[in-house]
């Protein structure tokens, strides 16, 4: 027989499910017609293993071929095909390999097995260890499988018989076990109802003198601070733990175990720094190497670490004190970490340790902005800039320079920002990058347009991958996507690497299968799958439709809207500039982007709104001009263009944000419309919310309904509907809907945020209080509804703490903050919310903006949500004594007028826990030297004088009237 007929018998014989045909007849063949044959091999096991419906029903699934045609066809591809053919083969049956082991040994075969080692799994059959390791025994090529491979093999099989039934090759690849990311941590099996694990196979081994535990010490602490795998370093810590548990072997590795204390998991740092903590009081431990090590312990943002350094510090210094001073320059760097406890716990340790001398003062020079008011108190000596602590009067700012944000204006800048943009948390990465592209496509040449395919690659990438990618990564990669397809239409460039790059995408991307559409079709669309990310970029589809509009007409003018200012603010000659371009052109800009411009415009003094408002006069003309002028503050009473008319009224809710105010007299800003700009209905109470379920009487023995009562604040919702399609039929379209004089007409920023934060599937986060600095109600309110509505903490998840801490992270950055209504109520449940954090950070708001609230406004705010005792007052009972009362004269002052218009506005009978209040109160009176003269507060306090809690401290407080 020739060849073909050869090669045609043989798939009679796999077709029969022959195995010993198909050996028989692939022996008889010489090896070069067999490699001949890999192609051919090759359909034959794809159409063999190809999973198919087994019956007409559709419910039952498997490979088209029987299992001895499957044995037959793997014995053929291990004998015919090449490596590379092979590669994407699975053969599986260990029968498959010894039949064929005994007279053919393939050259690639050790590779195979090293191939067979994925990331977090084995291909069978190599996750077999004995049947590894014989197999390349038998072949004699053991040395060219990896180390790795053998370690993450072995590895799989913690089995102490491994030890008697191969100790050469055991006692060899242990070691590289713990030099290699492997599973050894999670290997276990059970053996006669016991547990049998690595940890239990070495803790024995090293017990019976097999292996020396000082290197195996030495080679698990390597593992601990090598790898990047939380559970495999976690259990290196817990080995180490095990197998130390004598002092002089410590007292041997403790330079060794001062190495984990760079590890940056809590898990290893903990357990060296207990470790050493069992032998700091030995002669012969190290203190100065030890002191040295500690510097990165207290850069920990971890608090049980923070902990066990203090312990470890407190020894030494009790060892020693001339070590004093050298151990409080440690410390130091705990105080990063703005947690109220810590800081005072590392505070009275500092105190304890030294007095203030220079060094410390340096020390600790870097961490004043990080200092919580009550460490401030504490450290008072230590801090020159705080002897004399107290904020400005109000209206004068501290004289702080701006930090203005560098603008892109080279391709090179631009491609790196690109580059790195992805995974960004800035609020306004997409406006920035598209404003950037925008000024740099007008002079882009084909030089330029090749450094760019870097940033074309990575944005298919994150589209094609689009279900792992963040919401603002996905709106960059598909507004650069939108404009490559307008770029490969460009006759200007040559396009044939970029095209290279898309196809290779386009083959390799899998968004027909869970989409139906590829990367040729694929929109942002608020249809189908694509629904998802376009709920959650919203926001800022006004930018990025208008922007791809400028692009595809061939005109390009900034994005209105781009901070110029840290963190997130717009320079008012800035705007006015940009203003400028787009009238100089004769292009109508965005009012949504304009919109937003105006809530993140920031004037720095008179100075500053004098200089832009005569650079307004200058280059502006009517309509932006008068705009301008209204925004800045310089006119009051104006009428609105029509073709503006949006974006006028948004201007007049910022201006006048608490009151209704006819600044733009007729119908055009209606008192209706005030409140629609200002998006919510300041109507607000604090309620016991009935909730009834059914449950199991115990006297009756039947079930029977039962109500609960739960803390809630209830906030009226807005009575004005929103027409979402009105709305969207401009933003989705990014067109103007009848011309220029409508084109403004249905295009509201307060109507878009509020649609957006009564979508469902949308997720708010804290950054989102940076998108409109100046008008932030809508936010705060929805913030109150999600983590702020209940008292109690039955209903507090991690979701909502996070999201308040993120929300007063961000706050505590703003240049100045409208103190609305719904910012009181905000401000007043944060200082009594569950979360201690969160606590913290909003006192830490209190103290910065002491000198412009109304403390009498908050202090009513406080009263009404308390009446019906919304929340432990204990919470806010701590935050004064902790906090509040030590600042300075200013604070204490405010603090009293907060106090005294709470009670004044309290109900009938006192609360739980009031008492603490009024002996606060009493307190801050005594320290003012002041007495009782407020009227509501003496009115409040006579109705309670019969109260038997509060009787006492109640005649107190009255014995100071005047």
């Amino acid at each position: 027989m020739n060849a073909k007929q050869q090669l045609s018998e043989l798939e009679l014989t796999i077709a029969d499910g022959d195995v010993a045909a198909t050996l028989a007849l692939l022996k008889s063949v010489g090896e070069t017609e067999r490699f001949s044959w890999s192609k051919s091999i090759g359909k034959l096991v794809k159409h063999y293993s190809e999973i198919i419906a087994l019956d007409d029903t559709n419910r039952r699934f498997g490979a088209r071929g029987s299992q001895s045609q499957l044995t037959a066809v793997d014995t053929a591809a291990l004998v015919c095909m090449s490596y590379k053919d092979i590669k994407a083969v699975r053969i599986a049956d260990k029968q498959v390999y010894e039949s064929v082991l005994a007279w053919y040994v393939p050259d690639w075969l050790p590779q195979r097995i090293n191939d067979a080692i994925g990331k977090d799994f084995i291909s069978p059959p190599f996750h077999d260890i004995a049947f590894c390791y014989e197999l390349i025994k038998r072949i004699g090529r053991e040395d060219e499988v990896k180390e790795e491979t053998w370690a993450k093999i072995l590895a799989t099989h913690p089995d102490l018989q491994l030890a008697d039934r191969y100790p050469t090759f055991f006692f060899k690849h242990i070691w590289h076990m713990f030099a290699y990311e492997t599973s050894i941590c999670y290997s276990h099996k059970r053996i006669d109802d016991q547990l049998i694990n690595w940890q239990f196979i070495i803790q024995q081994l090293v017990d019976d003198g097999r292996l020396d535990r000082i290197k195996v010490v030495e080679a698990m602490i390597k593992g601990a601070v090598a790898f990047n795998k939380t559970p495999l370093n976690n259990w290196f810590a817990e080995m180490i733990s095990f197998l130390l548990t004598d002092k002089e072997a410590i007292l041997v590795m403790q330079e060794p175990l001062q190495g984990m204390l760079l590890s940056p998991y809590s898990k290893v740092v903990n357990t060296s720094l207990n470790l050493l903590l069992s032998v700091v009081h030995d002669p012969s431990f190290d203190d100065k190497s030890c002191i040295a090590a500690m510097s990165m312990v207290f850069n920990s943002t971890v608090k049980t670490v923070l902990n066990e350094g203090i312990k470890l510090v407190t020894q030494l210094v009790k060892k020693d004190k001339s070590k004093n001073q050298e151990c409080a320059i440690v410390l130091l760097a705990g105080f990063s970490m703005q947690d109220q406890t810590m800081q005072k716990k590392l505070a009275k340790l500092l105190i304890k340790l030294v007095t203030p001398s220079q060094p410390i003062k340096e020390g600790l020079h870097p961490y004043h902005s990080l200092l919580l008011s009550d460490t401030k108190a504490l450290l008072k000596d230590y801090i020159v800039e705080l002897q004399e602590v107290g904020l400005p009067e109000k209206g004068i700012e501290e004289d702080s320079e701006d930090r203005f944000i560098n603008p892109i204006d080279n391709a090179e800048d631009l491609v790196f920002y690109l580059t790195s943009a992805w995974g960004s948390a800035t609020i306004y990465t997409f406006e920035y990058a598209v404003d950037a592209i925008l000024h740099f496509i007008p002079t882009m040449q084909q030089e330029d347009f090749d450094k760019l395919l870097p940033v074309f690659d990575k944005a298919y990438k994150v589209i094609g991958n689009i279900w792992s990618a963040s919401h603002r990564d996905m709106l960059l990669g598909m507004w650069l996507i939108e404009w490559s397809r307008l770029l490969r239409q460009d006759s200007r460039f040559k396009i044939e690497a970029l095209e290279k790059i898309y196809q290779k995408h386009l083959k390799s991307n899998k968004l027909g299968d869970k989409f139906g559409f590829t990367l040729e079709t694929i929109s942002l669309v608020s249809e189908g799958n694509m629904r998802h990310f376009y709920v959650n970029v919203r926001l800022w589809l006004p930018i990025y439709y208008h922007s791809l509009k400028m692009v595809t007409e061939g005109v390009y003018y900034p994005v209105l809207c781009v901070p110029s200012i840290e963190p997130f603010y717009l320079d008012a000659k800035a705007l006015i500039k940009r203003l400028a371009l787009y009238q100089k052109g004769g292009y109508l800009f965005d009012s949504i982007d304009l919109q937003l411009a105006i809530s993140r415009l920031y004037v720095k003094d008179l100075q500053d709104k004098t200089e832009a408002i005569a650079l307004a006069k200058e280059v502006l003309n009517e309509d932006c001009l008068a705009l301008m002028r209204y925004v800045l503050g310089s006119t009051t009473q104006i009428k609105g263009s029509k073709e503006l008319i949006d974006v006028w009224r948004y201007a007049a809710s910022i201006r006048f944000p608490e009151t209704f105010e006819e600044t733009l007299g007729g119908d055009d800003y209606t008192e209706q419309e005030y409140l629609y700009c200002t998006s919510w209905s300041k109507s607000w109470d604090s309620i016991d919310e009935p909730y009834t379920y059914t449950a199991w009487d115990a006297k009756s023995k039947e079930m029977k309904p039962k109500t609960v009562y739960n803390k809630k604040i209830v906030i009226q919702p807005l009575s004005l509907s929103v027409d979402s399609s009105v709305i969207f039929s401009r933003i989705n379209q990014a067109f103007d809907v009848s011309g220029e004089g409508h084109s403004f007409k249905s295009t509201n920023l307060m109507a878009l945020l509020s649609y957006q934060l009564a979508e469902q599937r949308y997720s708010v986060d804290g950054d989102l209080i940076a998108y409109t600095p100046r008008n932030i109600d809508v936010v705060l309110v929805k913030v109150i509804q999600q983590a702020l509505s209940y008292g109690g903490s039955s209903t507090y998840e991690v979701a909502e703490k996070k999201l308040l801490q993120g929300l007063l992270v961000n706050i505590l950055q703003f240049k100045s903050i409208q103190h609305t209504e719904a910012y009181y109520l905000f401000l007043a449940l944060a200082l009594i919310t569950e979360d201690r954090v969160s606590r913290a950070l909003a006192a830490e708001l209190w103290i910065k903006e002491v000198a412009d609230l109304d403390q009498k406004v908050l202090g009513i705010y406080l009263a009404k949500i308390q009446r019906n005792e919304f929340a432990n007052l204990k919470r806010l009972t701590d935050t004064i004594q902790n906090t509040f009362i030590h600042i300075s004269q200013q604070h204490t002052t405010a603090l009293q007028v907060m106090l005294e218009s709470m009670i004044a506005h309290m109900g009938q009978e006192p609360i739980k826990g009031f008492k603490t209040i009024l002996e606060q109160y009493f307190e801050i009176i005594n320290k003012q030297g002041s007495a009782l003269t407020d009227d509501g507060v003496i009115e409040k306090l006579s109705s309670w004088s019969s109260v038997t809690a509060t009787k006492k401290i109640i005649k107190s407080l009255l014995a100071l009237k005047k």
